[in-house]
């Protein structure tokens, strides 16, 4: 307090209070600048660490963090930052190496599944496995693919004591285990030796198979400056192997396919040679019967009575059904032999049709069905005469034989422009949609004309087809059960 003014002055108070302070300030503010300046000693090596973390998060992997800046802890923080980008780079590298490995096996395989023999197979095998894991050699045995074992080697040609060497597969499956060790197999096999012993680097070996009757054992081998096999290599490797099992598979199926093929093929062969010899033969007999039995109607040898005269009706109707079945026969033998040429002229296919006509004309008034032809202008075309007159032969004849008494027939030939157009229908009893599908296949009868015993061989309509297609025309059909029966074909001209 003033004694002059009788106030209270605080300030020689604090002046005498804050002055003993002095040093404690100056040491505040020195610690304050030394924690200041350590914590950007601290503070920008850790942001740039960071930055590299984002980079490596971002997918860069290639990204590092400086190691010579910042305090002990963060140099130790940095490394350990690089550290694990070089494991996410070797992560990254290889996984770039399974993706390329297993396209590498996918593209394989779809080259092995092409091939349809089991040489040819393991070939593409031993060829696509050196080329994807830039092996030195490649030795690939199947056993259970025919009487001996196929064996392929890569490159070619193979060291002569490796093929010569070939052992036998083991009567138990090998572990995965003990295969994927890296450097020589761990089996003592000959192929494995004698790799071994001609300066192969690490071998590995793997069995496949393919079902219980198909096995097999690959041998891969390359040079020591190659590196061990790793593990995504043999995974590449068995999924090739184990595609080149199914492929095997199939190829074996192929083969025993065409085997097969081959034989029923023989057998055709000689069915159709059979058939060729059978019919000309028959003809020689055939012949004769029919000529004796036109001489004995004729009265050479005497008078016939009613009763023989008959008897012969029925021989010669019959012998006229079996000279049609042979030259049926005959027909399919030279179409299937390829000895049925077809010889194109100008012919006039009006007179064709009317004698086929006229020809039928006794068989449908003895079954009592009625024949009509319309035939109109310009029919004269490039055709084979003799197939044609078959054609319209043949239509006919199963027209007038599957339609019942009082039925009826038409024949219609007219000009379409650049075609002929031939048409045969009938009133008869058709064709059950379930045959319909097979119709112009060989001897093949309708369901309904062999219950209803109407004889006949299936090969008229066989026989139409061919001829039909001879002449680069089309063959339509339409029918119905109970309804009849219309065959239309058209011809170039």
């Amino acid at each position: 307090m003033s004694l002059r003014t009788g106030r209270f002055d605080p300030a020689p108070a604090a002046r005498a209070r804050w002055r003993p302070a002095g040093p404690v300030t100056a040491v505040a503010v020195v610690a304050v600048a030394l924690a200041v300046r350590a914590g950007r000693r601290v503070d920008r090596p850790l942001r740039l660490v960071a930055a590299v973390i984002d980079r490596l998060s971002a997918g860069e992997v290639g990204a590092r963090a400086a190691v010579t800046s910042g305090t002990p802890a963060v140099r130790e923080v940095a490394r350990a930052v690089n550290t694990l980008a070089g494991k996410l780079a070797r992560a990254k590298m290889a996984e770039a190496e399974s993706a390329r490995l297993n396209a590498a096996a996918r593209r394989t395989g779809v080259r092995i599944r092409r091939h349809l023999t089991v040489e040819s197979a393991l070939d593409e095998a031993a060829r696509g496995l050196a080329g994807m894991l830039a092996a030195d050699y490649v030795l690939i045995r199947c056993d259970g693919a025919g009487a001996d074992p196929a064996a392929v080697a890569w490159p070619r040609p193979a060291p002569a004591e490796v093929h010569e060497g070939w052992p036998d597969p083991p009567a138990e499956r090998w572990s995965a285990g003990d295969l994927r060790t890296a450097g020589p197999a761990p089996l003592p096999t000959d192929q494995v030796t004698t790799l071994l012993a001609l300066g192969a680097g690490p071998v590995v070996v793997i069995p496949f198979d393919a079902g219980p009757r198909l096995s097999g054992v690959a041998v891969l081998a390359r040079d020591s400056a190659a590196g061990p096999w790793h593990g995504p290599e043999i995974e590449a490797a068995e999924s090739v192997l184990g595609g080149l099992g199914r492929g095997l598979l199939q190829a074996q199926l192929y083969e025993r396919e065409q085997e097969l093929v081959e034989r029923l093929q023989l057998l055709d062969e000689t069915k159709t040679e059979f058939m060729w010899t059978v019919s000309h033969e028959l003809r020689t007999p055939l012949a004769s019967i029919t000529g004796f039995v036109e001489s004995l109607r004729d009265g050479d040898v005497g008078a016939v009575n009613d009763k023989q005269e008959q008897m012969l009706e029925v021989v010669e109707r019959n012998g006229k059904r079996l000279q049609a079945l042979i030259d049926d026969m005959l027909t399919l033998s030279r179409v299937e032999a390829g000895r049925l040429p077809t010889e194109r002229q100008s012919t006039d296919v009006a007179d064709l049709v009317q004698s086929a006509v006229a020809a039928i004309g006794p068989t449908a008034k003895r079954t009592g069905v009625a024949v009509e032809s319309r035939i109109g202008g310009g029919l004269r075309a490039e055709v084979d005469a003799d197939q044609i007159d078959r054609l319209v032969m043949n239509l006919l004849s199963n027209a007038v034989k599957f339609t019942p008494a009082e039925g009826h027939v038409t024949v219609t030939a007219v000009r379409d422009g650049d075609h002929l157009v031939l048409t045969v229908a009938d009133t008869g009893i058709g064709v059950p949609d379930s045959d319909k599908a097979h119709l112009f296949t060989r001897f093949f009868r309708a369901g309904n004309a062999v219950s209803r015993v109407i004889p006949g061989t299936g090969l008229g309509l066989a026989i139409v087809q061919t001829i039909v297609a001879n002449h680069g025309g089309v063959i339509d059909f339409d029918s119905a059960e109970g309804r009849g029966t219309t065959v239309t074909v058209r011809l170039p001209a």
